[in-house]
């Protein structure tokens, strides 16, 4: 009973930490790891944060890598998904590792609703949040310029929306593709960061176009 406890009140989404799914296999939870690892020694912040921030990721890691450490992990991950919605949504993203749209700063955040407005901890900034299911994609070239557009369902509401945007690059088909979770961050109508929660890719886009 008090190891229960214990349990409640330290527990953490190391799935959702380490941006993969719950069914996933030892390889992907060690390339997301990597992956992570990778793209914080290019953060360029207070050193504390990116400390804390590596320590968190270490301690998912050596947890979900370990078959006997995941497999008690598990038992207690599915015990609190039966609680229902409010406990923890039915996929792992309650605590969903988001990025600033205004600065890039990664930084881990509770996340419990469809839209949730949310403060950057290192600029402040105030930003809107939205996460869902990738259902669409559709892109064309003109030019230098790649044009697509994309359909999410709202993980907490179901409600679809359309975003456009215009890239310079051709996004690769297994950096985006339907079925990936995805989350948008926006700072008023200017800014925003389109986000792969499910393959770590992301991309900072200006005055993306939304609908729905």
């Amino acid at each position: 009973m008090e190891e229960h406890e214990e349990h409640e009140v330290s527990w953490k989404d190391y799935y959702a930490i380490l941006s993969v799914n719950p069914d996933a296999d030892s390889e992907a939870i060690k390339a997301a790891y990597a992956a992570l690892i990778q793209r914080y020694h290019f953060e360029e912040e207070d050193s504390d944060i990116i400390v804390g921030r590596m320590k968190l990721l270490d301690e998912a890691y050596l947890c979900l890598s370990d078959p006997v450490s995941r497999a008690s992990y598990d038992k207690v991950y599915l015990a609190r998904r039966r609680k229902g919605p409010k406990s923890l949504w039915k996929s792992s993203l309650s605590q969903i590792m988001l990025i600033c749209p205004d600065c890039d700063a990664h930084n881990l955040y509770s996340f419990n609703r469809s839209t949730k407005k949310l403060c950057c901890p290192k600029c402040q900034a105030t930003f809107t949040s939205r996460a869902g299911k990738l259902r669409t994609i559709s892109s064309n070239r003109s030019g230098f310029q790649w044009y697509y557009s994309i359909t999410i369902i709202g993980l907490y509401d179901g409600k679809h929306q359309q975003i456009d945007f215009n890239v310079d690059f051709k996004i690769g088909a297994s950096e985006l593709q339907a079925g990936d979770n995805i989350a948008l961050s926006y700072i008023g109508p200017e800014f925003a960061i389109i986000q792969n929660l499910t393959t770590n890719h992301y991309w900072r886009m200006v005055s993306p176009g939304t609908t729905g």
